[in-house]
């Protein structure tokens, strides 16, 4: 598979507005706890904007290792920039070692982001507990869920 080519089983993955032009985008947000690595990929001036997924499944994984009391953002883009979108084609993340999941979405395409607080708890203010994974999972399913009903 080239690099940039849309893999159809990650394709099927992912959640699409029903007229199927569009691509839900998802990121888990807490600006109380940024990432503070100074290595970071996010830190390099090259690579502007944030960085969303494209699967629920991976935005799980993703709000898993960060902080509670944080926020799912959530964009719709269009299939035909989606893959400009993508941080293994962008030509100073193409060689690092990123997920294939990963889009660097630039401000321009976030003007319409729909922000669902993350209300489920942990006792642990730095990370969610393996006891609290299932409830993330079932909140990011009802996200999901409502996003494919309101098609």
């Amino acid at each position: 598979m080239e690099v940039g080519q849309d893999n159809p089983r990650e394709a099927d993955k992912r959640v699409e507005t029903a007229d199927g032009k569009r691509v839900y985008l998802f990121r888990y947000d807490n600006p109380k706890a940024p990432n503070r690595n100074p290595n970071s990929v996010v830190s390099r001036e090259e690579l502007i904007g944030r960085w969303f997924t494209d699967t629920p499944e991976s935005l799980k994984s993703k709000i898993f290792k960060r902080p509670p009391g944080g926020s799912i953002l959530i964009i719709e883009v269009t299939k035909d920039i989606l893959e400009e979108l993508r941080a293994v084609n962008h030509p100073t993340a193409k060689d690092m070692d990123i997920e294939y999941d990963n889009f660097i979405v630039p401000d321009e395409f976030q003007s319409n982001t729909k922000t669902v607080p993350l209300t489920v708890p942990s006792e642990n203010p730095r990370k969610f507990l393996f006891k609290d994974w299932r409830a993330v999972g079932a909140f990011v399913d009802i996200v999901v869920s409502e996003l494919k009903e309101n098609k």
